[in-house]
């Protein structure tokens, strides 16, 4: 666990210059392997990842890239370093308070997404590519940050704030 959080906290920019309102946020989205990692860690640790054979920390749609088996946490091939997908609001904040984080505000989401969008015309990778693409795929924008839009679809701390993009 200690890896994973470290190397996904080392991947983090800070956006703001007021110091009671920065945000840290990572450089990249959350990858399938560092998510797979984190239900891995909670099967370790005997917190159930799926109820009766349905998931609790991710969806079980067939586009999902992440399968909990009774033996194991599985990938689809070829997308281990893509962003994490179909993953709930719930799930998506868990994970964030097991790296010590936080979902964005939808205050905050907007405001990196418009910056985003001011400095580039970001193209839906899924009707260009037919599905996400690798984390590190395009250029970062000016920040550093690597697809804050197009890629995957983000969650923001309320349900209510909601700003999914897939």
């Amino acid at each position: 666990r200690v890896e994973v959080i470290r190397e996904i906290q080392s991947q983090t920019i800070v956006i703001g210059t007021d110091e009671a309102r920065l945000l840290r946020i990572g450089k990249y989205l959350v990858s399938n392997e560092q998510y797979s990692q984190f239900l891995i860690w909670l099967q370790q640790n005997s917190i159930p990842v799926a109820v009766n054979g349905k998931p609790l920390f991710c969806n079980d749609r067939p586009q999902t890239k992440i399968h909990i088996k009774d033996d194991g946490i599985y990938i689809n091939k070829g997308f281990i370093n893509h962003p994490a997908v179909f993953i709930n609001w719930i799930a998506s904040a868990v994970f964030c308070k097991w790296v010590n984080g936080r979902l964005p505000t939808s205050e905050e989401w907007d405001e990196i997404a418009n910056e985003d969008i001011k400095e580039t015309d970001k193209i839906n990778i899924k009707q260009m590519f037919g599905d996400t693409v690798p984390v590190d795929f395009s250029t970062p924008d000016s920040r550093g940050i690597y697809d804050p839009l197009g890629n995957a679809g983000v969650w923001v701390d309320s349900v209510e704030g909601v700003n999914n993009l897939e």
